[in-house]
């Protein structure tokens, strides 16, 4: 038996320190427990600096948010959210982030984990994509004008209208 749950331990350790997520346990009040390598790399932090901190990574201006958070997962729920945290160098970051509650054999939460990954080069490229595809709409709108009239005047206060378009 001893062999069977130290294999399982090592086996759960290999999957959470080889993953390329972001994995953080807190307890209920928030305050960081674990925390694996993927979250160094994508926050910053090396976990001797967060052990024992209330989330470090959570810009101040979403806190209250993230109590609202803790509540609900308290009461056993899962989020799945896209939003913000901050890095250990300032820079705030999108992050695709799934919160779920950890129970103990009786069933009652005990804690919280979080598993994270950075989503701001994918959300950078969704943008780019937006403005390609709205600037591409307005040469559309110019080639339509240009095909419709020949009237100088008209064509004009098309193309004016296509440029101006936010």
């Amino acid at each position: 038996l001893y062999k069977e749950v130290t294999q399982t331990k090592d086996y759960m350790e290999s999957l959470i320190n080889n993953s390329a997520d972001g994995i953080v346990t807190s307890n209920l009040e928030g305050i960081i427990t674990s925390w694996n390598p993927a979250a160094e790399r994508i926050y910053g932090h090396k976990d001797t600096e967060v052990m024992g901190e209330f989330l470090p990574f959570v810009p101040d201006f979403l806190v209250e948010s993230e109590k609202e958070n803790i509540e609900k997962i308290k009461k056993g729920e899962v989020l799945t959210l896209e939003t913000l945290r901050t890095r250990k160098d300032g820079k705030v970051i999108e992050v695709s982030l799934t919160l779920s509650p950890i129970k103990d054999v009786a069933g009652e939460v005990i804690g919280i984990t979080g598993i994270s990954r950075d989503i701001s080069d994918k959300k950078r490229i969704e943008k780019e994509l937006i403005r390609r595809n709205q600037e591409l709409s307005r040469l559309f709108f110019i080639s339509s004008a240009m095909r419709g009239t020949l009237e100088l005047d008209r064509l004009l206060r098309m193309v004016l209208t296509a440029v101006t378009m936010s």
